[in-house]
């Protein structure tokens, strides 16, 4: 009798612990799905871009329900924000655009979802979708490892805009040519850059001939000057070995910066201290004859209400060096924060922004946006939605990046500070190169890199 009953506890005992398991296994699962929410978040920098995306993401609403903000502090403070919201696993916002460079950090630090699953699962959204260099530089860690984090949304690169009212002025072209040779427009290769930036320096007419970022802020200085590094042969490091010194302190690498240093002669006064919105000043103002620019400035040289300049614009591409063409990679790619509440949702979101339909918005209705969606930007019709499209779109597949480890952070703080010595007279070129080397080897020695 006991055994039976026991048999029959044991048996009830079973069930109650299976009925148990199920009921809590189906609260797990409710709890864990991703309730739709009222807004999702996307962090960015405080610029015309991040409205614009606000404002094209107003279609994702229509679709679905769900509002989208975009959020951020100003560029100069935008890494230092952002890394102190991951360090504090920050659910304020659901997806984020980061630089390049972040890549190591974000990915080590596990703040940032990895997209290989997603990408598995999601047949409308490849990472082919995208020209290969910016999948290397926006999406992928370590590189080669083909393991991804984030989608490359914002494809931006420095272009030349030109005054055409002074290219094409018979006078200045008869001029030109007679006092170097050939004849004047926009300037395919560094030397005629520099060439046609004396030319057009007149400080008595207040006329100068190039406005570019030489400034220590930021990344200024270092993205402005690597497309001329790599142009005249030089390199930051060698990145299977990381090391540097031998590279960035190399004669090509030396003669590169004496180079670049000589454009100071041929710009405004203060261009030492010259970011984004100087550059976009000094041409507004007719101070200018060229500039090298970011994409997502162009909108700001044909605003009539701000620019005097404004009908007399040219856009083309940077120019070339005796060792190749390299175009400096800028832009960010977005992925999904890790401590997002709405995960799932955020994945929709990031879906939609990588579609070729959000793409052709993405490029033809946002004025400062900048595509890398190779259907999109591939196509005749791409080059008419904006005047600086056609120049961007030849750089597209040719942009180049720096680093991505971790340690970026400090080793571009090393190089902006020396690189802009130069500019203002502190250090010689090679004499910077050298301090760039030893410090950022030092950095690097002391992360582990060279055991």
């Amino acid at each position: 009798m006991w055994s039976n009953i026991n048999k029959k506890l044991s048996v009830s005992l079973i069930l109650f612990i299976a009925v148990a398991l199920l009921i809590s296994s189906i609260s797990l699962a409710v709890a864990g799905q991703d309730e739709k929410p009222n807004k999702l978040t996307i962090l960015w920098a405080a610029w015309t871009p991040a409205d614009q995306l606000e404002t094209m993401c107003e279609e994702f609403t229509e679709q679905t329900g769900v509002e989208v903000e975009v959020i951020g502090p100003p560029w100069d403070n935008y890494l230092t924000k952002t890394s102190v919201l991951m360090s504090q696993h920050s659910t304020s916002f659901d997806l984020a655009l980061f630089d390049s460079q972040w890549k190591g950090w974000l990915v080590e630090g596990g703040h940032v979802f990895k997209l290989n699953d997603w990408l598995e699962q999601n047949e409308s959204v490849s990472m082919d979708d995208w020209y290969p260099n910016l999948v290397k530089a926006y999406s992928e860690y370590p590189e080669g490892s083909g393991n991804y984090y984030m989608i490359p949304l914002f494809a931006d690169t420095e272009l030349l805009m030109y005054r055409t009212d002074l290219f094409n002025d018979p006078q200045e072209k008869a001029n030109f040519k007679v006092e170097y040779g050939y004849e004047l427009k926009p300037p395919e290769t560094w030397s005629q850059l520099r060439d046609i930036a004396e030319f057009f320096n007149r400080p008595e007419e207040n006329l100068y001939g190039l406005a570019t970022k030489m400034g220590r802020r930021g990344d200024y200085i270092t993205w402005d000057f690597n497309q001329v590094l790599w142009a005249f042969g030089g390199s930051f490091w060698n990145p299977e070995t990381k090391k540097v010194d031998g590279y960035i302190n190399s004669p090509k690498a030396v003669e590169a910066l004496e180079f670049y240093k000589s454009l100071v002669e041929y710009s405004p006064p203060g261009a030492a201290n010259f970011g984004q919105d100087a550059v976009v000043s000094n041409f507004q103002q007719g101070l200018v004859a060229m500039s090298i620019q970011w994409t997502a400035f162009a909108p700001g040289y044909v605003n009539c209400e701000a620019s005097r300049t404004c009908d007399s614009v040219g856009f083309t591409t940077t120019p070339e060096g005796s060792e190749g063409w390299y175009p400096t990679l800028g832009g960010q790619g977005i992925g999904v924060n890790a401590y997002t509440p709405h995960k799932d949702w955020a994945f929709k979101l990031l879906g939609w922004l990588a579609s070729e339909e959000a793409q052709k918005m993405w490029a033809k209705d946002v004025p400062a946006g900048v595509s890398g969606y190779k259907s999109v930007v591939g196509t005749e019709e791409y080059e008419t939605y904006q005047p600086w499209y056609a120049a961007q779109k030849e750089q597209a597949p040719a942009m180049r990046d720096i680093w991505s480890i971790p340690e970026y952070a400090s080793m571009l703080e090393l190089t902006q500070n020396h690189l802009n010595n130069v500019i203002t007279g502190k250090e010689e070129p090679k004499e910077a190169l050298d301090n760039i080397a030893q410090g950022q080897e030092q950095l690097l020695e002391e992360a582990g890199y060279y055991d």
